[in-house]
């Protein structure tokens, strides 16, 4: 299973697939611990981060920077979106049509 079906499978709330991930990310772990290595384990949010730290996963990472940028972006442009449509129905029309 790629990265991205295990990501739409915990999003949807797909159980029996996000228990089974589950299941697979504790052998690892356990494997990992077995031969003496470090385990670490990317996360799509920090729910599930944190259950993974507290199966002893050593490291975490929540998401990627493009993710994270990607995220603050858009909740920038529906921020702005908002804040215009709120103005909008209190301001008159613009007369500027340079763009």
């Amino acid at each position: 299973m790629c990265i991205r079906d295990r990501r739409i499978a915990l999003q949807n709330g797909d159980i029996q697939i996000a228990e089974w991930l589950s299941s697979q990310d504790k052998t690892i772990l356990a494997k990992a611990h077995g031969a003496g290595i470090r385990a670490c384990l990317h996360c799509g949010n920090g729910a599930y981060a944190a259950r993974a730290i507290g199966w002893g996963f050593d490291l975490v990472t929540l998401l990627n920077d493009v993710r994270l940028l990607a995220t603050a972006a858009q909740a920038n442009v529906a921020a702005t979106r908002k804040a215009l449509g709120e103005a909008q129905a209190s301001a008159p029309a613009s007369t500027n049509s340079s763009y």
